[in-house]
């Protein structure tokens, strides 16, 4: 069997969007898969090249192990829930090959002008680095750089990103790749500020010491990103700082089996 040029990948647990999804995905000249894995089991017939695995593990989980089920020459990362334009993925694809290796080319979000970026820019603050909408880049990369076991939680691609630029990767936006999520984000139930602060007080420092660092209280206590910069001297990537936290594995990401589109 001939294997895929593209490899999207996902947790997932939304059984009813998957064949829109995979119809939208195979509107493209390069050949594309998808791999889900999730805790609950579609009562279909899958057709060939859209392949499930069951697991009822928490979604990051999911994803690695999706990732590590991919056969395809490119990875991207998605939700069940995505949306793709006509020809995203040629998009994708003759861009990275404009690239050198060591590049990931990220989606363009239709909700937004422009990429994400890890900190946003005002008066006080410059725009921090970009942050992929998908990262599509070589299965040798995503094997190499992707979720880090170490970092099994949310916000993994952005903790996958910020790893990638350390080791020296570029990260590039493609304009005419665009891509959106039907649903609102939700993790049914979970407290996504454990895991939102835990990414951005590794990865980014205060810009003023005397400036409130947090908003709320309480469960609903969260980080102020306008007030964060990048931190350059941040962990690297052999030696990452999450190992040791317990709680990757009990408040993170909420119950098993709550896969949904965060990641």
């Amino acid at each position: 069997m001939t294997k895929p040029t593209v490899s999207l990948f996902g947790s997932a647990i939304r059984t009813e969007l998957w064949l829109k999804l995979f119809e939208n995905a195979s509107d493209n000249k390069v050949s594309v898969e998808v791999v889900f894995v999730g805790s609950v089991e579609p009562e279909f017939d899958l057709p060939a090249g859209l392949r499930f695995i069951y697991s009822n593990v928490k979604p990051a989980q999911c994803a690695y192990i999706a990732m590590l089920n991919c056969t395809g020459q490119y990875l991207f990362n998605i939700s069940d829930d995505a949306y793709f334009t006509l020809n995203m993925f040629d998009f994708l694809y003759e861009t990275a090959n404009c690239h050198d290796k060591m590049t990931i080319v990220s989606a363009n979000d239709e909700r937004y002008d422009g990429p994400a970026r890890l900190c946003k820019s005002n008066n006080r603050i410059p725009p921090g680095p970009i942050f992929p909408l998908g990262s599509f880049t070589s299965q040798s990369i995503w094997r190499k750089m992707g979720i880090a076991q170490k970092y099994i939680s949310l916000y993994w691609d952005m903790d996958m990103a910020m790893r990638f630029y350390q080791a020296g990767g570029n990260i590039v936006h493609c304009e005419s790749a665009k891509y959106r999520e039907i649903l609102p984000p939700s993790l049914f139930g979970c407290d996504s500020f454990h895991d939102k602060n835990m990414f951005y007080e590794t990865w980014t420092t205060p810009h003023d010491a005397g400036e409130a660092q947090y908003k709320g209280v309480g469960a609903k206590r969260r980080i102020n990103i306008s007030s964060r910069i990048p931190n350059p001297s941040a962990i690297m990537p052999e030696d990452h700082l999450f190992e040791t936290r317990s709680d990757l594995l009990t408040v993170s990401q909420g119950p098993v089996g709550s896969g949904g589109n965060w990641v």
